[in-house]
């Protein structure tokens, strides 16, 4: 086992609801709901394993949160205390690896791989971990450990809460093969029900099942459902640095109510445009394409998107184009609760005066975006120093 690939896969047992329970002990055994107050907007970010108990879970619109838990315990998250505690969470996991990767800020996976002789050796080095997070930050976790990324993840969620379950590569055909198709990543309920018409109903019956005939039912998806059951291709851990170039960049807002106040909608698109802009620029890349996301108050949602010629990073070209696109799917007066905005075909890019003179050409009413362009940078270094809210578009002062 020294040199074959062993994954850790950490999850944090009902993060934001255990931090909670954790620093006010009268909601240790209560049914605790993170997301917002009652009767608020907004959806379920996590909860405790008792508001679980009553069908609660992660996503669900709030309303529908205290439907089901009348006696739900509503709180706002508190964004710099799971951060704070996140961070020492990692601390820990790196005693253990020199590969320590968070894919949120609850998850993480370990590359263990020569650090244990045998089973036995990996399940002393899960309970020491376990221990330890226990011990100084008083929150468990759920660990699974296979040999590779979505094993493991499988494992870890086999004995939650508070479990460890270790997957040997003589152990796959037992304890991953025969479980339903559901507790694979990527396999939603759409995907699910086709599979499952195919008579596939385990990630066994996927491993096997012809990779031409799941290319000819869902395309390109078809061979990476196929790897997917196979646990094939995600054995790499890569530690913090050293993450591959995001593909898309972008930021969505959900509405306190349901508006179909332009004067609101256009102050929201320009508003997302700046955040997509300066998280462009932080990550020194530009894109190609723009999309636009917008969803109504009866949750039915629509999108369109655009590919130009040139890299786009400009807060104001963004704008432009978002208004643009949003305005070919939007339908008038009606009401709406979510609106995003995502640029991807990403590269790296170092915002020349040749792109801006490209995008001056071709957007109308945007002769002055060279100009712009210092301030943007300008705004940037003061929001780098002095926080995002040290300068606001005076736009949209009295909206947001």
């Amino acid at each position: 086992m020294n040199n074959k690939k062993r994954i850790m896969h950490v999850d944090m047992d009902a993060f934001f609801a255990s931090i909670e329970q954790r620093d006010q002990p009268i909601l240790k055994g209560k049914p605790v709901i993170i997301g917002g107050a009652r009767g608020g907007r907004g959806v379920v970010s996590t909860c405790s394993y008792e508001a679980r108990n009553y069908g609660v879970k992660s996503a669900m619109p709030i309303a529908l949160a205290v439907k089901k838990c009348p006696r739900g315990i509503f709180i706002r998250p508190n964004g710099e205390k799971y951060v704070y505690t996140s961070i020492k969470v990692i601390e820990i996991l790196q005693g253990y690896s020199s590969k320590v990767e968070p894919i949120s800020i609850d998850e993480a996976y370990l590359d263990i791989t020569g650090t244990a002789k045998d089973p036995d050796g990996e399940r002393e080095i899960g309970n020491s971990l376990k221990r330890e997070i226990k011990k100084k930050l008083g929150l468990t976790c759920s660990v699974g450990i296979a040999s590779n990324r979505i094993f493991a993840k499988i494992a870890a969620n086999m004995e939650k809460p508070d479990g460890l379950t270790i997957i040997g590569e003589d152990a796959v055909k037992l304890k991953i093969y025969t479980l339903p198709i559901s507790e694979l990543v990527g396999v939603g309920e759409k995907t699910e029900k086709i599979l499952r018409n195919m008579g596939i109903k385990t990630i066994g019956d996927l491993a096997v099942y012809p990779q031409n005939e799941l290319k000819r039912v869902f395309g390109a998806n078809g061979e990476a459902l196929s790897k997917i059951a196979k646990g094939e291709g995600s054995d790499r851990v890569l530690s913090i640095g050293e993450k591959e170039d995001a593909k898309s960049i972008g930021n969505e807002h959900t509405l306190d109510r349901d508006t179909s106040n332009e004067n609101i909608i256009n102050m929201l698109l320009l508003r997302l445009s700046g955040k997509v802009g300066r998280r462009l620029r932080e990550s020194g890349v530009a894109g190609r394409t723009v999309a636009v996301k917008l969803r109504y108050g009866d949750f039915s949602t629509f999108s369109k998107r655009k590919t130009y010629p040139f890299f786009i990073w400009n807060d104001n070209v963004i704008y432009s184009i978002s208004k643009e696109l949003f305005y070919t799917i939007y339908k008038r007066f009606n009401k709406i609760r979510l609106i995003g905005i995502t640029v991807s075909g990403l590269s790296k890019h170092c915002h020349n005066d040749n792109d801006s003179e490209i995008q001056t050409e071709l957007f109308t009413g945007l002769q002055k975006i060279q100009k712009s362009e210092k301030l943007i940078k300008t705004i940037d270094i003061l929001k780098d120093v002095y926080g995002e809210k040290v300068v606001k578009r005076a736009a949209y002062l009295n909206v947001f």
